[in-house]
């Protein structure tokens, strides 16, 4: 789930401010994705990804491993009462807020 996450949309939100820290390249619910880094399954399954981008998702995963482990404890539910995840998908997952990816980080919010 992390994995199709952060190749999606991870939105973030600080105070009234919200922005994307995903990769954007594949979208489930339009059927898009980009080309030489993402496609679809055949049987609908899930997706592909190309040598190129797990290249893009090692060096993204080793500059920025707080988006990870930002997504992987949301995806356990441990940030649930702070505001929900950022996938593609409804049901549960809004916006992370910065503090559950800089946990300890004062916010410029408050």
């Amino acid at each position: 789930r992390v994995l199709g996450r952060i190749t999606s949309n991870v939105w973030v939100s600080e105070g009234d401010d919200r922005f994307d820290v995903g990769l954007a390249v594949k979208h489930g619910a339009k059927s898009l994705c980009v080309p030489g880094y993402s496609s679809p399954m055949p049987d609908g399954a899930g997706w592909r990804y190309s040598a190129a981008m797990i290249d893009v998702l090692r060096e993204y995963k080793a500059k920025f491993p707080w988006v990870w482990s930002g997504v992987e404890r949301d995806d356990r539910g441990g940030d649930r009462g702070n505001g929900g995840g950022g996938g593609e998908r409804g049901g549960g997952h809004g916006s992370l807020r910065a503090q559950q990816l800089l946990p300890g980080v004062p916010s410029a919010a408050a």
